[in-house]
């Protein structure tokens, strides 16, 4: 089961720790949520003021899809790697080609991972028209990985495709105009607000961890240095909830061999254009409501995971 189907299951031995153990969030979030829509700097953590100015990025289109889609654009375009076949559209295009008899979805998904390597966005500037293209490649492994996290999306997937064979054809199905004008208007102030990320070391794109396995897999966002970093897109005021930060805090508990040296934790709020950063010692305490270390988190929540 995965960290967050844990966190939701009032059942779970994971999310029943979480609340115990972490459980001050309250006043966390709400100063992270007050934050993020003002970007001004406030106590609990340090915010990063990306455009002060310029209101939040407005909501076009499927925001959900959109969400995935603008996760994709973002490490493709960050980290110099293509999309495998161990990632959420990877898993998620064997799950569809499990219920397509015409044996198409596996082959769709390596020419468009092909595409994305041919396109080369951590490697160059893009021109508009190969812009748009990896932006259509982007909602397509969107669709994809809501194959591997929706039961019914293989069927609703396979529908809108109908007789489709090619990549373009794939494409032109499941891309529709607003998603697409949705996804570059996000994608290009969401890169910008990034550019700082570009250049840190290392730079790790989906990384898991050594308990990733005990966690149904889980993999985080991206680690950019020291930080460990989420990126958000939903268009609501709350931004931040209980969920998020527990499992924002699990991903980094999940470093058990501190392989990574997470130092610190971030929500970047792509539509909000504003970035909370914790220092992750720090943030633990606030939620425990007394001093926490590192190490006593990460040995307490593998002896839960071990029990579960």
């Amino acid at each position: 089961m995965s960290l967050t189907a844990q966190l939701r299951d009032p059942s779970s031995p994971v999310g029943a720790w979480f609340r115990r153990r972490l459980g001050a969030t309250t006043t966390v979030a709400r100063t992270a949520n007050r934050q993020l829509r003002a970007r001004s700097a406030a106590p609990t953590g340090r915010i990063i003021d990306l455009e002060p100015r310029t209101p939040p990025v407005p909501a076009l289109g499927d925001v959900a899809l959109i969400g995935h889609a603008v996760d994709w654009l973002l490490r493709l375009s960050l980290v110099d790697e293509r999309p495998g076949p161990h990632s959420a559209a990877g898993l998620g295009a064997r799950r569809v080609a499990g219920h397509d008899q015409q044996g198409r979805c596996l082959q769709v998904f390596s020419e468009a991972s092909a595409r994305c390597d041919d396109l080369a966005p951590a490697r160059q500037a893009l021109p508009a028209a190969d812009w748009r293209e990896l932006c259509r490649l982007c909602l397509l492994l969107a669709w994809l990985e809501r194959g591997y996290r929706a039961a019914l999306a293989p069927a609703v997937i396979l529908e809108r495709v109908d007789t489709a064979r090619t990549l373009d054809e794939w494409m032109s199905r499941l891309v529709s105009p607003v998603d697409l004008q949705g996804l570059e208007l996000l994608g290009r102030v969401a890169l910008q607000d990034h550019e700082d990320v570009r250049y840190r070391r290392p730079l790790i794109a989906n990384p898991t961890f050594s308990l990733s396995a005990a966690l149904g897999g889980a993999d985080a966002d991206l680690i950019a240095g020291a930080t460990l970093l989420d990126f958000k897109s939903t268009a609501t005021i709350r931004i931040v909830g209980n969920l998020d930060l527990w499992q924002l805090v699990g991903y980094a508990l999940a470093d058990h061999r501190d392989e990574y040296a997470i130092a610190e934790v971030a929500i970047s709020a792509l539509r909000w254009r504003g970035r909370v950063t914790w220092p992750l010692e720090s943030l633990l305490g606030q939620l425990a409501g007394a001093p926490l270390s590192i190490a006593d988190a990460r040995s307490e929540f593998a002896t839960v995971l071990q029990a579960a």
